[in-house]
C-alpha cells in the first residue's frame, strides 16, 4: 500500500509498504489504516493520505520514510523486529518520536548505524548512543521517584534535579519548600541512577515530557519548572569572610501533585 504524508511546512512524502509487511505488524497505525474496519466496505484505497501531526512536522527528516519501510520489512510473523540499520541522516531521537506516533516498537539493542565516513556520521552515532543512555537513566530515576512517593505520601512533591557538584543540603536551606530526597543510597545507582545522570537527562525536553506523561498514567499531575536557585554561599557560616558570596544557577524542578479525589457519588456507575 502507498501512503502520502501531507505536511504544512514542506513537500509531501510518499512511500510504499508491501501488504505482507503490514499484515505482520497488525497493531501498528499504518497496518490498522489498511484494514476494512478503518477503510469501510469500499476497502482501502490504493493511496492513503495522512495529515502530518505536530510530531511528524517536528521530527520527520529526509530518510525517515526509509526508516518506516525498513521497520516493517524487518518484522517477523509475530510482529517482532529483528536487527536493522538506521538509514543515513536519520537521528535516533527523531526516529523514536515517529515510532511512538506510528506505534512501531523499537529495541535499541537491535539498531545499528550506517558505517560511513561522511561528514557528521560519527557525531550521529555518538548522539544516538548518548540518547539511549539518557533514556535508560530516566527509567531508573522514575523508579527512584515512585519509591520516594510511596515511602513518604503527601499532597505535593518538589524534586530538584541538581548537578553532581551542588550541595543539596545548602540548596534546601535557602528554600521555603525544600526538595524531597529521591536519590538512592550508596550502591543503588545501577537500579536508581545517579544525581549526575538525572541532571543530564533533565536537560532533554522530550524526556521531561515523557516523565510528565508517565506520572499522569500513575494518577498524578506534574509540571517542570526552571528555577533560579542559590547553590552555595555564606548561609549558616558564622563570621563568613566578606569575599564568600552566593552562587546562583538555574536548575530543573519537578513539581508533582496528588489530584483531589472526586466525591464517591461521581465515581459511581449509573
Amino acid at each position: 500500500m502507498r501512503f502520502v504524508l501531507k505536511f504544512k511546512t514542506g513537500a509531501d512524502v510518499e512511500f510504499e509498504i508491501p501488504e505482507d509487511d503490514l499484515q505482520r505488524a497488525p497493531e501498528t497505525m499504518l497496518s490498522v489504516m489498511s484494514r476494512p474496519r478503518w477503510t469501510g466496505s469500499a476497502g482501502a484505497p490504493e493511496l492513503q493520505r495522512i495529515e502530518a501531526p505536530e510530531t511528524a512536522e517536528n521530527s520527520w527528516s529526509d530518510g525517515m520514510d526509509a526508516f518506516v519501510v525498513t521497520w516493517y520489512a524487518n518484522a517477523d510473523a509475530h510482529g517482532q523486529i529483528g536487527a536493522f540499520e538506521l538509514p543515513a541522516g536519520v537521528e535516533l531521537v527523531d526516529a523514536v518520536a515517529i515510532a511512538d506516533w506510528l506505534l512501531l516498537e523499537l529495541d535499541f539493542e537491535k539498531i545499528t548505524f550506517t558505517a560511513s565516513n561522511d561528514a557528521g556520521a560519527l557525531s550521529r552515532v555518538v548522539r544516538a548512543k548518548a540518547y539511549i543512555e539518557r533514556r535508560k537513566d530516566r527509567a531508573k530515576r522514575m523508579v527512584a521517584l515512585t519509591e520516594a512517593m510511596r515511602k513518604k505520601p503527601r499532597d505535593e512533591y518538589h524534586f530538584g534535579f541538581l548537578a553532581d557538584e551542588d550541595d543539596a543540603s545548602y540548596v534546601n536551606k535557602c528554600l521555603a519548600q525544600p526538595f524531597q530526597k529521591f536519590a538512592g543510597s550508596y550502591g543503588t545507582s545501577e537500579r536508581l541512577g545517579t544525581v549526575a545522570s538525572a541532571f543530564e537527562w533533565a536537560q532533554d525536553q522530550g524526556l521531561r515530557d515523557a516523565t510528565v506523561r508517565d506520572l499522569k498514567d500513575y494518577g498524578f499531575e506534574a509540571t517542570w519548572l526552571r528555577k533560579y536557585l542559590e547553590l552555595s554561599g555564606p548561609r549558616g557560616i558564622d563570621y563568613a569572610p566578606p569575599e564568600l558570596t552566593s552562587v546562583h544557577g538555574y536548575r530543573y524542578v519537578l513539581h508533582v501533585t496528588l489530584p483531589t479525589l472526586e466525591p464517591a457519588s461521581k465515581r459511581r456507575r449509573v
